[in-house]
């Protein structure tokens, strides 16, 4: 209930109780000893309005009261039964609300109410005057040990200090590595001569020396009796690879023969064994074709000897000797082993120390065959000169003539001088040579 209502209900309360008494003294009723209101209680605010209701009824019951004398009080009668209780009427409508009274005295204070909730932080105010500085505090106690700082710079070097006693002498150290030989010292002088020693062991067989030149033949002796026939010996090894069946003609076929070869118009060949008395000590061996090396290896060379007779011819003993340009000596290239037979019209085959002919070689050189000038030649067992050749700027007394034009050197297979046909011989090196672009070492010239 707001506070306009309550002032309307506290004026209306009043204005029934002064009809209540007004009503009570016109009746004669006994006077009350204090008029009261009903449902006129302290409420703040309210104070005014009972006591304007009070003032109000006090006036109305001394007004009745003047204009008549005052009846003497009844005696009470006995008492009447009590009544039904009456039905409750129903709520009047609100009355209009009335003047409003004047203002009442102030009442006292009421209590203290509770706190309201705090205000909002205000803005921070100016920072005060900087005060005194308070007397000094107490001392705290000591704080744990701080970690270990890291190294600082190494100070300076500090003078040297004085020189200390002597320390006992340590240990022998360890023998050190042996220093080198010193330099030898002078010779002392000889000694007594002390007594001769025992006769040494024989030493070994000393090198053979190079056989002297064959001597003059012997008269032949008178032929002796047969001997019995000795004992079959051991096998021997192959024999080199044939070719050609050509290189079968002058080869032995019995003691005192040899194999001779026969074409007809049909090519068809014919093997004959002639008998001979002996074999020839000579016979149209030639040098037939030289090469002095090729881009890749001076010593890619060879020398090819040919016979070019109608007969075998043992070459055992035989050499094929070299000499510079100007040279005065022979350099043996090669002696051919005693018992080898070379067939006519047969190849026997020198190659130098890095020959790599598509023919294998009979025998190998080591030493040189200068490409600019040299010359080669043959010689029998006894050291005659049966053939030779020159090429180049040689002027050697190997040289028949004047020399052959030198082969250039090129790659592999190389180039050679060579006699066409094979075995031609007139006794000048530059009419019967000429160069060639394909070598045939151990084969016809072309």
């Amino acid at each position: 209930m707001n506070w306009s209502l309550k002032r309307t209900v506290a004026v209306v309360t009043a204005l029934l109780a002064t009809a209540a008494g007004v009503a009570f003294a016109t009746h004669g009723g006994a006077r009350p000893a204090a008029a009261s209101v009903p449902g006129c209680t302290h409420i703040a605010g309210t104070k005014a309005a009972c006591s304007s209701s009070r003032s109000k009824t006090r006036r109305a019951v001394e007004g009745h009261t003047a204009r008549g004398p005052v009846p003497a009080p009844a005696r009470p009668g006995p008492a009447g039964p009590g009544g039904a209780e009456g039905v409750r009427g129903l709520t009047g409508p609100t009355g209009p609300a009335g003047p409003t009274g004047p203002t009442g005295q102030t009442g006292p204070a009421g209590p203290t109410g509770p706190p309201g909730p705090s205000g909002a932080t205000g803005p921070q105010g100016l920072a005060g005057a900087t005060g005194p500085t308070g007397a000094a505090g107490l001392d705290g106690a000591a704080g744990t040990r701080g970690p270990t700082g890291a190294t600082g710079p190494a100070g300076a070097v500090g003078a040297s200090g004085s020189k200390g006693e002597q320390g006992p002498t340590g240990a022998p150290g360890p023998a050190g590595s042996k220093g080198d030989a010193g330099a030898s010292g002078l010779q002392g002088p000889a000694g007594p001569a002390g007594a001769a020693g025992q006769a040494g062991a024989a030493g070994a067989t000393g090198v053979q020396g190079v056989p002297g030149p064959q001597g003059p033949s012997g008269s032949p002796g008178a032929t002796g009796p047969a001997g019995p026939a000795g004992a079959a010996g051991p096998k021997g090894e192959p024999g080199t690879a044939l070719s050609t069946l050509d290189q079968l003609s002058g080869t032995k076929c019995s003691t005192n023969g040899i194999l001779k070869l026969v074409y007809d118009t049909s090519g068809t060949v014919t093997f004959t064994c002639v008998a001979q008395t002996s074999l020839p000590t000579q016979a149209s061996l030639r040098i037939n074709e030289i090469e002095t090396g090729t881009t890749a290896s001076a010593a890619d060379e060879f020398v090819e000897i040919v016979n070019s007779g109608e007969n075998a011819v043992e070459i055992g003993g035989w050499k094929v000797v070299y000499r510079s340009a100007s040279g005065t000596s022979d350099t043996t290239l090669a002696t051919i082993p005693t018992g080898t037979t070379l067939a006519p019209g047969g190849f026997y085959l020198l190659g130098g120390a890095a020959y790599e002919g598509a023919v294998a070689a009979d025998q190998t050189f080591s030493a040189g065959l200068a490409a600019t000038g040299g010359a080669a030649g043959i010689r029998d067992a006894s050291g005659a000169l049966v053939d030779s050749a020159g090429w180049g700027t040689a002027t050697n007394a190997l040289v028949e003539g004047s020399a052959a034009a030198a082969a250039p050197t090129t790659a592999a297979p190389g180039s050679s001088i060579v006699r066409l046909p094979d075995g031609h011989d007139t006794n000048a090196n530059a009419a019967d040579f000429t160069i060639s672009a394909t070598p045939t070492p151990k084969a016809a010239n072309h």
